[in-house]
């Protein structure tokens, strides 16, 4: 009885070694806590603002113009990053001329951050996944709740979208 104890026992230990914890998890979940991880020593970082909402930015550049509200129409360039650093979009290879967009049609997260910003400024904003594209993400590039890096040049606010 003993044996079979210890060995059972043996056996129990050595599954719980440092494996990465994040190998059980589903894709959501997995990315989740990697952004939650993210978010906290991004936190830490000299300039950067936690907001409620779990979103984080950085002014890079502070402009002086005119800050948008939800019924505005925005013109920006942007580069997107996972927390790896992998670029899966920016602005600059779509097209040559800025992207303008109503707010109502962008990420939570854009909008929460665009608000603060005034026209002429670059920020970095750090998107938890909620805030992004949630547990659906945007297959391929984005995984469901993956925590995303934008760097934003807000460059005008137009008349608010019909």
């Amino acid at each position: 009885m003993r044996p079979t104890f210890f060995l059972i026992a043996l056996i129990v230990v050595a599954g719980c070694g440092d494996r990465e914890p994040t190998t059980r998890l589903s894709p959501a979940a997995r990315n989740r806590l990697l952004g939650d991880r993210y978010l906290a020593e991004n936190a830490k970082r000299e300039g950067v603002v936690a907001l409620p909402s779990k979103m984080q930015y950085r002014v890079l550049k502070q402009g002086d113009g005119a800050r948008p509200t939800m019924a505005d129409v925005v013109t920006f360039h942007y580069r997107g990053t996972t927390i790896d650093g992998r670029e899966f979009e920016t602005s600059r290879d779509l097209s040559q001329s800025a992207v303008t967009l109503p707010m109502r049609n962008l990420i939570r997260g854009w909008q929460e951050g665009l608000q603060l910003m005034a026209s002429g400024s670059i920020y970095e904003f750090v998107i938890p996944g909620h805030l992004a594209y949630g547990v659906q993400g945007e297959p391929p590039k984005i995984e469901p709740n993956q925590c995303l890096v934008f760097t934003v040049e807000l460059i005008g606010v137009n008349l608010p979208a019909p």
